[in-house]
């Protein structure tokens, strides 16, 4: 089971889906997939953020935490809410594979 859960400006990420075999599950990738598209989006904006992102992306286990300066908050919003409709389609079609907690703060 894959537990992610997300507020404003963080995700972790943490456990593996048991679809298949490592390196052939769908759902593993498609979530690994969502993790770096949003780790390279919190990278390449680092001198948007009022302080140093954390980022961390392991194997069975990421995080990624940002603080955007006031000016960059409507851009970085929308990339988290886009990856945030993005884990939670995901969590409806394998609820048995993928728990989804969206919150606030």
């Amino acid at each position: 089971m894959i537990t992610v859960e997300m507020n404003d400006y963080s995700v972790f990420i943490t456990g593996h889906a048991g679809l298949a075999e490592y390196g052939s599950d769908i759902l593993c990738a498609g979530v690994s997939t969502l993790a770096y598209t949003l780790a390279g989006f919190v990278q390449r904006n680092a001198g948007s953020m009022q302080k140093k992102p954390s980022i961390v992306l392991e194997s069975g286990k990421a995080s990624i935490k940002c603080a955007p300066k006031p000016e960059f908050i409507c851009e970085c919003s929308a990339v988290y809410n886009a990856i945030s409709a993005m884990f939670s389609e995901l969590s409806k079609k394998y609820p048995k594979n993928l728990k989804f907690l969206r919150g606030r703060g």
